[in-house]
Parts: structure tokens; sequence; C-alpha cells
């Protein structure tokens, strides 16, 4: 498989939102107790940020023409099952109605919560509504923690199978676009300056510095919370 310039930017937007999630959960869990109001609404965005990155990188790929999506779905709504909470389409449809309450309505996600040795325990919304407020989804676990848990183990683990089956991570890249691209790229530069432009159009573009260090390991490493 050849990893066309759109397929790149795919990947990269991907791999974006996968970090981003993880960087947001690992700075929401680093408060304690006492918390100042800059460090209440800091704990609401970071907790915030990771739904609405988790959920815009499964709609990233969902949104993908090239891929059987159908299959990610049934997949996500058979294995997003649990044993008191056995609707996995449901729990999945939950979460995603979290984000879309945090983007559309400014759902304040930390609005509630236990303290534990100083530990901040959000208490996950009990019922979510959907926008047009028709329906509403039932959390399938008391604290936002579990909840993030039970994402990471299931839902993360999901993505990167899904890819690596689709040969995402074993595939080549389109380098005459790609040059193709890096000189266009350069051409359009309103601020680059004249003499920097000639020397870069001058330096051949390589594979890995289109796609960094993207690897298995680095970049869809599940989060351990402990």
């Amino acid at each position: 498989m050849v990893l066309s310039s759109e397929d790149q930017k795919i990947l990269q937007s991907f791999l974006w939102y996968m970090t981003a999630r993880k960087t947001a959960l690992r700075t929401a869990l680093k408060f304690r107790t006492p918390l100042s109001t800059g460090d209440c609404i800091d704990m609401r965005i970071h907790y915030s940020n990771y739904f609405i990155n988790l959920i815009s990188a499964v709609d990233l790929i969902f949104e993908q023409k090239k891929f059987k999506d159908d299959d990610l779905q049934k997949t996500l709504h058979s294995q997003f099952s649990f044993e008191d909470f056995p609707d996995g389409k449901s729990n999945y449809l939950y979460i995603h109605e979290i984000r879309n309450a945090i983007v559309h309505r400014g759902l304040d996600i930390t609005a509630n919560a236990h303290i534990k040795n100083n530990f901040v325990l959000i208490i996950a919304p009990e019922k979510i509504p959907n926008r047009l407020g028709s329906k509403s989804y039932k959390s399938f676990a008391k604290y936002l923690l579990d909840i993030i848990r039970k994402c990471e183990s299931t839902i993360c683990s999901i993505m990167f199978s899904f890819l690596d089956k689709n040969g995402i991570f074993e595939s080549d890249i389109d380098t005459k676009s790609s040059e193709e691209e890096y000189k266009l790229s350069i051409d359009q530069n309103k601020v680059m300056p004249e003499p920097i432009k000639k020397l870069a159009q001058k330096i051949g573009i390589k594979p890995e510095w289109i796609l960094g260090s993207v690897d298995k390991g680095y970049n869809l490493r599940f989060l351990e919370i402990t």
C-alpha cells in the first residue's frame, strides 16, 4: 500500500489527535487538592480535551472512504461492552455525546467530584442527551476515570488494530507526490526569504521526514493509569 499525500495528512492528523488526548489526560491526572480557581478551570480543560481528541481521532477514520468504516463501527459497538453494561453501541454513543456536549453546549465535565487522598475523582454524568435532546445515553461507570480506563483499554486498541489491519503502518510513501507538494509549499510560502527558498528547493526530501517517527510503540502506546 502506498500512502498518498492526502493519506499522509490523515495519518498525521490521527496521530496528532491521539498524542493530544494522551497529553491532556497525563496533565489532568496531576491535579491534587487544594485546587485554586485556576486549577479547576485547567482541570476542566484537560479532561474535556481528552474526550474531544479521542472522539475526533475515531471520527477522522470513520470519515475516510478508503476504509471499511462499517467494520470499525461494528467492532467498536461489539467490543465496547462490559459486564454490567453490555450495550456497546450505547456505551460508545455516551462518550461521543460527552464530546458533543463539551464542544457544542459547554458541558462542565468536572462539575461533580469526590476527593480521595487529595485526588479528584470526577463523577461521570449519569446521562448524556444527544444534540436534539430526543435520546439519552447512560453512563457505564460512576467515575470519569473508570470511563477513561475503558476507553484506553478498548477504543485505543481497536483503532490501532484496525489501522494495522489496513496496512497503514507497513505502507510506503508516495515520494514523488510528496516532493512536488514540498516544492509547491515552498513556492507559495509568503514569509520565507527568497535566498532560503532557493536553498530549500535544492534539498531533496526524504520519506522519513514526512511521517517522522511514526511507530507503533510511541504514537499509539496506551496510557497506564494507576
